[in-house]
């Protein structure tokens, strides 16, 4: 059934979840957000019957709004609900109800997500994107044109490829390995909408859902390969509830294991790594192979496996941790001690999320922490430099500053801009006295 707008999708589910909820907490049982928000016996006894209650327009406690904006999205209460109701969607349209109850806290991650003279999702990303690359160094379009040739398939970088050129970069060589007739599309012009969900609000997540989708169909792909999981979670599970799409859809990580055999592998890695499980690209898009299979094909990558893998991975509580910080201190402390008893020597993952969380952990660390793609370009022979990833150890802002002085200073950001953003984005100091 197809729904006229994202609002009148979301207000059939409340109705439905009012009418099959039977509050029995199986969702909350899984949460690995129980532990990360020290939840005792009494809170998880009493938050299914909370939830409901704020769901019906009453009670819209801080416990509650602890719950939903916390929520790292992680997937592991999809499939336990004795009713087959969503709790993801539960979750976003308990946000709204606090957005639209004018909340204050609510109101205050909305405008810090969305204001883009002081801070902003997407003035964050274009930040951090021109601190590390030349807008004329991007070998992607940023804009649709003008009656453009019917392509094969469009590569949508997302966010993903905004935060980490290299690996956007490394993404484009590896398509024109492959062969097919492709363009690559990214910029801050298009966007899944995923930041706007996050937060509640409905609407402005529909305008850039319709928006990326028509910039899609414009280019006539028979396919569209998306370099972020919850860009094609949004696309392929949510959107089609409001929207027609002819196209099909997956991501780009299947799409490279399934075409291996067109890539020379030119530099043996002699290297354990270890795998760590996207809740995105595992639990929301059900792939938990591509991964394996594209690291068991690089020469000398010795697979060991952690003793919670697929769908008993945890989440890296990255996302959670944008709305509180530290909060997800625990689940990373579980991961890496996970990750150091393999023995690996890599800890390897396929979301920048999940990667910024770990590269961002002061614990102990006796491994490195790299992208699936900058691993593979590597082996391949195209490598590119993760231009931010020394200053995660080193904490030196002004280092920070002093290594891309000449892209900052051709931008239209100034240098404190670049000193907030990356202080906020990074968790990196400034040594200036």
């Amino acid at each position: 059934m197809k729904y006229s707008s994202f609002k009148e999708y979301l207000n059939v589910e409340k109705e439905r979840i009012l009418d099959k909820c039977i509050a029995c907490g199986k969702c909350i049982e899984v949460c690995t957000n129980v532990k990360a928000f020290n939840l005792n016996e009494e809170q998880v006894k009493s938050l299914p019957k909370k939830l409901l209650n704020a769901l019906s327009g009453n009670e819209l406690s801080d416990l509650v709004f602890q719950w939903v904006f916390g929520c790292n999205h992680c997937g592991r209460c999809l499939h336990v609900c004795p009713e087959e109701l969503d709790p993801l969607i539960f979750n976003n349209i308990l946000k709204t109800e606090f957005l639209n109850q004018g909340n204050k806290r609510a109101s205050m991650v909305r405008d810090h997500m969305l204001d883009p003279n002081s801070g902003g999702f997407k003035r964050t990303i274009d930040i951090i994107n021109r601190l590390q690359m030349q807008p004329s160094e991007a070998r992607w379009l940023s804009r649709i044109p003008e009656n453009p040739n019917p392509v094969e398939a469009v590569l949508f970088l997302g966010c993903n490829g905004l935060l980490r050129p290299d690996i956007a970069l490394s993404l484009i060589d590896i398509m024109d390995m492959i062969g097919i007739n492709y363009v690559a599309l990214g910029g801050t012009g298009f966007c899944c909408g995923m930041p706007a969900q996050m937060i509640g609000e409905v609407e402005e997540s529909e305008k850039y859902m319709r928006n990326l989708i028509e910039s899609l169909l414009a280019l006539k792909p028979r396919t569209v390969l998306y370099a972020c999981a919850e860009c094609l979670y949004v696309t392929a599970r949510i959107a089609p509830n409001i929207m027609d799409i002819p196209f099909k859809q997956d991501s780009i990580i299947k799409f490279i294991a399934d075409h291996l055999d067109h890539l020379q592998f030119k530099h043996p890695q002699s290297l354990e790594a270890t795998f760590h499980d996207s809740c995105a690209h595992g639990r929301l898009w059900g792939d938990y192979e591509s991964p394996r299979k594209i690291l068991k094909a690089i020469p000398g990558i010795k697979l060991v496996e952690m003793k919670h893998i697929r769908q008993d991975a945890p989440c890296c509580g990255g996302t959670g941790e944008m709305f509180f910080p530290g909060k997800g201190k625990d689940l990373k402390k579980m991961r890496m001690e996970e990750a150091k008893e393999t023995g690996a020597k890599e800890l390897v993952t396929i979301c920048a999320v999940c990667e910024l969380s770990y590269l961002k952990w002061e614990g102990d660390k006796s491994f490195g922490i790299t992208n699936i793609i900058s691993l593979l370009a590597k082996s391949l022979g195209i490598e590119r430099e993760h231009a931010l990833e020394p200053f995660f150890s080193s904490k030196d802002m002004e280092g920070v500053l002093e290594k891309f002085i000449t892209n900052i200073e051709s931008s239209k950001y100034s240098k404190d801009d670049y000193r907030m953003t990356l202080g906020r984005f990074i968790g990196v100091q400034s040594k200036e006295k």
